[in-house]
């Protein structure tokens, strides 16, 4: 499977006071640190409509729900495995 080509992680209240608001900032830095910046887009958006699943990010448009730190660190430990 290849490197996706874009993260949006949702901003809205819910999933923001859930998780994203730290989960964001752990992609971005994952992104700057595996220098993948120039690689993937990453973005937040308002709501995504899907708050009782939250906190929500979408990987090339496809919704991964309760995105807690653990589950976040398996997403982001698997790019590493697409990239090499």
């Amino acid at each position: 499977m290849a490197l996706p080509e874009s993260i949006v992680v949702c901003m809205g209240s819910s999933c923001f006071s859930r998780g994203n608001s730290s989960n964001q900032i752990k992609i971005r830095e994952f992104l700057e640190e595996h220098e993948l910046s120039s690689k993937i887009v990453f973005r937040g958006c308002r709501c995504g409509g899907k708050c009782s699943e939250g906190p929500n990010i979408w990987v090339d448009g496809k919704q991964m729900t309760g995105m807690t730190p653990e589950k976040l660190a398996s997403f982001l430990d698997s790019l590493l495995e697409e990239k090499s």
